[in-house]
């Protein structure tokens, strides 16, 4: 099997789950642990946060006992609004960074008026900005996405792969096609050129299917020459692969 990932889209949400906007929970007890509480809600349903985890943006959690009912606020529409800002152009993770700890949140980012956004990154990304803002549907990009079967995965996730957030300046969103479960899986890559020689094509196929047979999930960038062959190797072994494109998942070149 292939899965493609990509931190573009030329073309490119994620196949949504059905959760509704509001969930309403049994109030829980104060005296439990919040390891437990953790548990009970996570394991109900996936995507929420328990009154242990901290709040972000689009969550709501009405923190006090005088209420039976907590209400959460699931953080899809934090991620659509993720989504929105790496389409833009002009903003990428640095000045994303830079936003996100000036407003808070993606979504409190977006809304934010041209006054207060240009403090942060400047006039002219703000006028160009404020154009994006008011032409791109959201909605519209999210069926684009689903229609294709291509998912998303946003900086701020667990499913976000842990040693790609540790450089410095990591992708805010990775465009996925495929099982994006393969990110957490040990993974080990196998790149060169595209001018491979027969000796380096024998190489390749031995190294790629040896390591696939073991277990590992080969990585590579899905270019003709060394990275075709590693990808071709491992799915003739029956292994797991991922191709990490230089453009956009929805157009896999070459």
């Amino acid at each position: 099997s292939i899965r493609l990932v990509s931190e573009s889209f030329l073309d490119f949400p994620t196949l949504r789950p059905k959760w509704p906007s509001i969930l309403t929970l049994p109030l829980i007890d104060k005296d439990s642990s919040s390891s437990k509480s953790t548990k009970s809600i996570r394991g109900g349903l996936k995507g929420l946060f328990s009154i242990s985890f901290p709040v972000i943006s689009g969550i709501i959690v009405k923190k006090t006992l005088k209420f039976k009912y907590y209400c959460y606020y699931i953080y899809v529409q934090e991620r659509d609004y993720y989504l929105a800002f790496s389409n833009f152009p002009g903003i990428g993770p640095i000045k994303f960074d830079k936003l996100l700890k000036y407003f808070g949140s993606a979504k409190a980012t977006w809304n934010a008026p041209n006054s207060k956004f240009k403090q942060v990154v400047g006039e002219k990304i703000t006028a160009k900005f404020e154009i994006f803002r008011k032409e791109f549907d959201i909605k519209a990009y999210l069926k684009r996405l689903a229609k294709q079967k291509i998912s998303f995965v946003c900086l701020f996730e667990d499913e976000y792969p842990k040693l790609l957030k540790q450089i410095k300046n990591p992708p805010i969103i990775l465009f996925v096609k495929g099982n994006s479960h393969l990110l957490h899986g040990r993974c080990l890559a196998i790149v060169g050129t595209r001018h491979i020689t027969s000796y380096g094509r024998e190489i390749t196929k031995m190294f790629a299917s040896s390591l696939s047979d073991a277990g590992l999930i080969i990585v590579s960038g899905m270019a003709y020459g060394v990275d075709g062959v590693a990808h071709q190797a491992t799915i003739e072994a029956g292994g797991k692969t991922i191709a990490v494109l230089g453009n956009g998942v929805d157009l896999p070149y070459p």
